[in-house]
């Protein structure tokens, strides 16, 4: 596991969350896994997978600009996943 990102906001069950897995797998890359969660009950709204050819590829147009629209924050993969899975 590369990194996990989530929406400071995530506590906030009015809004919409989002979520970025990034992992480096064996064959080289990143590999990332974007979801958003509507927070007050309907779950999982979207979500989709990219793929960079190297981490600096995903680092400087990819996550810089996730951070930025979704004012995202690093957070540890369980407080992800327990986000994900209580919606």
């Amino acid at each position: 596991m590369l990194e996990c990102l989530l929406a400071s906001a995530w506590r906030d069950t009015t809004r919409l969350a989002e979520i970025v897995i990034a992992k480096e797998p064996p064959f080289g890359g990143v590999v990332t896994c974007v979801f958003q969660v509507d927070l007050a009950c309907l779950g999982l709204k979207w979500a989709f997978v990219s793929q960079f050819h190297s981490r600096r590829e995903y680092e400087e147009p990819f996550r810089a600009l996730m951070v930025a629209r979704c004012d995202l924050i690093p957070v540890e993969f369980g407080l992800a996943q327990l986000t994900h899975c209580e919606s």
